[in-house]
């Protein structure tokens, strides 16, 4: 037979038991709340859904502590959800510009799109003239090749005409040549005096009259 005492002695003891397994359980459980503020508290709002398998885990540790986590999950839940949003709505933002940056970048690209015009119009005439002049200069090239075929066509006969000459210049020069010698031998030739020509003139008349006289001329 159990005596009184030791009842009460162990139902005291059952009573502690009880107390610190339920203090151990609290403190798993601070510890287990405590890890997981930390997590959501110090680490950036891109960065925590790196941390969602491991909050899921850390939220289900609680049920071995007899604890419903679902009021936890839920706040956990929906600030995964929201940071979804945020992340979403972040990425199209990026993507957007607020409205003065955009008048200004209008304004910018209205001054640079007016010089880009202004260049392609200048180059545009610049590109015109060039091809004018371009074609004003084949256009003179090709009159130059017809006046150089005309000049050629000239120079050929001019060869000719010049070697023509060139012959006739010998022929004249060998008539000049004959006609020189030709000084200088009547130059040298005696010069036929009055005086000469006088003489002759009686030698002749002196002939014709002794040739005459032998028309009368007989013998005997």
């Amino acid at each position: 037979m159990i005596s009184p005492s030791k009842d009460v002695s162990s139902d005291r003891n059952n009573v502690d038991a009880e107390l610190i397994i339920s203090k151990i359980r609290r403190k798993a459980m601070s510890k287990l709340l405590e890890h997981i503020k930390q997590i959501v508290l110090k680490n950036s709002i891109e960065r925590l859904p790196l941390f969602k398998v491991e909050l899921e885990k850390l939220i289900d540790a609680f049920t071995e502590y007899g604890i419903d986590p679902s009021p936890l999950k839920v706040k956990v839940d929906k600030l995964m959800m929201d940071i979804a949003s945020y992340n979403s709505m972040q990425s199209a933002c990026s993507r957007m510009i607020a409205p003065e940056v955009q008048h200004q970048r209008l304004a910018d690209n209205k001054s640079r799109l007016d010089r880009a015009f202004n260049l392609q119009t200048a180059e545009k005439c610049q590109y015109e003239s060039l091809r004018d002049s371009l074609a004003s200069l084949e256009n003179r090239r090709e009159k130059l090749k017809r006046e150089q075929e005309r000049l050629e066509e000239r120079i050929d006969k001019l060869r000719i005409s010049i070697s023509g000459s060139g012959i006739k210049i010998d022929e004249h020069k060998i008539a000049v040549d004959r006609l020189l010698k030709q000084k200088v031998e009547i130059s040298k030739t005696p010069v036929l005096t009055s005086k000469d020509a006088k003489t002759m003139k009686k030698l002749k008349d002196s002939l014709e009259s002794q040739c005459n006289g032998f028309k009368d001329f007989t013998l005997g």
